[in-house]
């Protein structure tokens, strides 16, 4: 496409784990938020792309996904230790943070989409707007 960087598939990925990190670095708020996720798999749920996202049945790439997990592990190692405005308090553990609507999913359960197809309820949402 005319708008894209002539090296744009070459240097995608590291465009958007740049810009991922920036953004979760500077907002403490979304940091809480994406840590608090833990280790679970996160999962950009949309039928409109299968690159970025699962494709909107599991069968997508999900680089996106993959990528804020990559910054989720690096925001937890660099900022270990270093008191949050939600520490502290049980009641935010990851079984109970509250996450608001969007695309993004967590898989709690199965690694699988297949296996949480039929529940929803098993697939909270973790708004990550760029």
């Amino acid at each position: 496409s005319q708008w894209l960087r002539k090296d744009w598939e070459k240097v995608k990925q590291d465009v958007m784990y740049k810009a991922l990190l920036a953004k979760f670095s500077q907002h403490s708020n979304l940091r809480d938020m994406l840590v608090k996720t833990g280790n679970r798999q996160l999962i950009e749920h949309t039928s409109r792309d299968s690159y970025w996202g699962d494709g909107g049945d599991g069968r997508g790439q999900n680089n996106l996904g993959h990528l804020v997990m990559k910054v989720r592990a690096q925001l937890h190692v660099a900022f270990k230790g270093q008191q949050s405005p939600s520490s502290g308090n049980s009641s935010n553990s990851p079984a109970n943070v509250h996450y608001p609507p969007g695309n993004w999913m967590i898989n709690e359960s199965s690694t699988d989409p297949e296996d949480n197809e039929s529940n929803d309820s098993r697939w909270p949402c973790l708004c990550v707007l760029l």
